[in-house]
């Protein structure tokens, strides 16, 4: 995944997926080629990322969006290498011009 410029990853569940893709991640922030990123989830896997980003990935600071508009406007701020939200959370971030 990580020599590649874009990849799919589509294997069937409980196979490592969410592992693979954060330990991605990670080596594409060590080697420099990545500096911010976006992971955009399910609501039912955004505490599955952060727990293994905490585990797979400890050098990448990352964020945490939450669905409650007073703490999602701060946390957008925080200067994190990466963002974890939910496609929910996303949706109410984006404003439809």
């Amino acid at each position: 995944m990580v020599s590649n410029k874009s990849a799919l990853l589509a294997d069937q569940m409980g196979t490592g997926k969410t592992v693979m893709t954060t330990t991605a991640i990670r080596m594409l922030f060590l080697k420099g080629v990545v500096r911010k990123g976006l992971v955009v989830v399910p609501s039912s896997l955004v505490s599955v990322w952060k727990e293994h980003t905490e585990r797979w990935a400890p050098e990448i600071s990352f964020t945490v969006i939450s669905e409650e508009k007073r703490y999602r406007e701060i946390l957008w701020k925080i200067r994190s290498h990466l963002y974890i939200v939910s496609y929910d959370t996303l949706s109410l971030t984006i404003k439809i011009v």
